[in-house]
């Protein structure tokens, strides 16, 4: 996650540190990014470190008491409320933490034992093996071979 303000005004990057601070106390590996680059390189240099969550603060936000959430390769979430981004951050990450959002993966069965529940042998799987390599003739569509 990075924590992105529109420019390096002095405002805005004291509004921005206690947010900071407030995600980190809450166990979330956080970046900041208070520089005088321009905004939209700053964006575009998070979308190329692949940052999942962007929290991008400017004048309007901060005087709402504001973040605007803006995830990767996705369009701007809009402004919400800086303790409802934060609450609602913690309880993600406690749910991954805890395996409620996502399950671990399981084995999978070896081609072998998948085949012999379905009842292809061997040399059904060779053969569609060597079907898929031989080259088509011209103008047939892939279901007439």
């Amino acid at each position: 996650m990075r924590v992105i303000t529109l420019n390096d005004d002095e405002a805005l990057i004291n509004y921005a540190k206690p947010i900071v601070a407030k995600l980190r106390a809450n166990m979330v590996r956080v970046d900041s990014d208070f520089s005088t680059t321009p905004f939209k390189a700053k964006i575009s240099n998070a979308e190329q470190l692949r940052i999942h969550t962007m929290l991008v603060i400017g004048g309007r936000d901060m005087e709402a008491g504001a973040v605007s959430v803006r995830l990767h390769h996705g369009d701007p979430q809009g402004a919400k409320p800086k303790a409802e981004v934060i609450a609602g951050l913690r309880v993600e990450l406690l749910a991954l933490r805890d395996g409620v959002c996502g399950s671990p993966a399981k084995p999978s069965a070896s081609r072998s034992a998948r085949s012999a529940r379905a009842g292809w042998s061997q040399r059904d799987h060779r053969y569609q093996q060597e079907s898929e390599m031989r080259p088509r003739k011209r103008g047939a569509s892939r279901r007439w071979r």
